[in-house]
């Protein structure tokens, strides 16, 4: 027998981080759900965060008791878009939900903001370089995440980057579930108020411990199922 949230057509849109895709979410399962990645669009000149969200939110179906997953950057899109579609729950991953949860370092990006000048490929590369300080992967991994970044639109990651570094936020919206990694050195987890901490976990934990928080997500989707039935 169906559930009533099956009845209402939940959907799962799925938010990668800056510079992915949908590949980011290759190993997860949330069946029965259905679900939607959504991809990342070619920013407008000079386009703000919130238009861009709308623009975005042209994929979304309104109709449905939607559910957001976002991952980094995706985390802080699907906080925005669901100022213009809500959703039943929104779920972050390794990301921020407040101005407050920003490392202190930003504040210095903000006044000398480098990553408008650099060249888009040495970008990429710093970006691929970051990464690997913060997040320790095996080759395999290092190799996965470097072809999402080699598949991004530049002008996407440096408008991106932009965005993250002056977003404001003080009340994070309704609903909304703070998965994080204890080791993450992106968004350090003593500015952070997680409601489940991933030990271990990096800032790319998504693709390193990707089984644990499937689990863990689809527990809680279990339980959407019961709240609604």
């Amino acid at each position: 027998m169906k559930s009533n949230l099956a009845e209402k057509q939940s959907v799962i849109y799925l938010f990668p981080g800056l510079g992915a895709n949908e590949k980011l979410f290759k190993a997860f399962d949330f069946s029965p759900f259905k679900t939607k990645v959504i991809s990342f669009l070619i920013p407008e000149k000079k386009e703000t965060l919130q238009h861009y969200c709308e623009r975005l939110s042209a994929f979304i179906d309104a109709s449905d008791e939607n559910i957001y997953i976002g991952v980094s950057f995706g985390g802080i899109l699907a906080q925005e878009i669901s100022k213009i579609i809500p959703a039943k729950k929104i779920i972050i991953i390794s990301s921020i939900k407040s101005e407050k949860e920003k490392p202190t370092w930003f504040s210095w990006l903000k006044l000398i903001p480098l990553y408008s000048v650099i060249p888009p490929k040495a970008l990429k590369k710093i970006l691929v370089c970051f990464s690997e300080v913060i997040t320790r992967k095996t080759k395999e991994e290092k190799n996965r995440f470097r072809l999402l970044v080699a598949e991004a639109d530049d002008r996407v990651i440096r408008w991106g980057v932009k965005q993250v570094i002056n977003w404001k936020q003080a009340v994070p919206p309704c609903g909304i579930i703070h998965i994080h990694g204890d080791k993450d050195i992106l968004f350090p987890v003593k500015k952070i108020k997680a409601d489940f901490v991933i030990h271990g976990g990096a800032h790319f934990m998504i693709m390193r411990e990707e089984k644990e928080i499937n689990e863990l997500i689809n527990s809680l989707l279990k339980l959407q199922h019961t709240e609604a039935s």
